[in-house]
């Protein structure tokens, strides 16, 4: 669930935007420096930037929306669950 600080932070920087990025998959990745080779797929879609929101509630709307949305790309989401 997404937080309100963001849109605080947000209010103090005009000059920043939110460009929404869903990765799905990646928690079969193994970690750094690791010999073994292990074959997997993952998603990462990037949606398009977010409109300026009027309080954070509307924010926190927005980014459950657009987390919902994106998630009908993923080509792994169907077959992991």
């Amino acid at each position: 669930m997404p937080k309100k600080g963001i849109y605080y932070l947000l209010k103090t920087r005009n000059d920043l935007s939110i460009t929404p990025v869903l990765m799905h998959g990646l928690g079969r990745a193994l970690p750094r420096g690791e010999a073994l080779l292990v074959l997997f797929n993952c998603d990462v879609i990037v949606g398009d930037k977010l409109p300026t929101a009027k309080n954070p509630d509307e924010l926190v709307q927005y980014l459950s929306d657009t987390y919902e949305d994106l998630l009908q790309y993923c080509l792994t989401y169907n077959t992991l669950e």
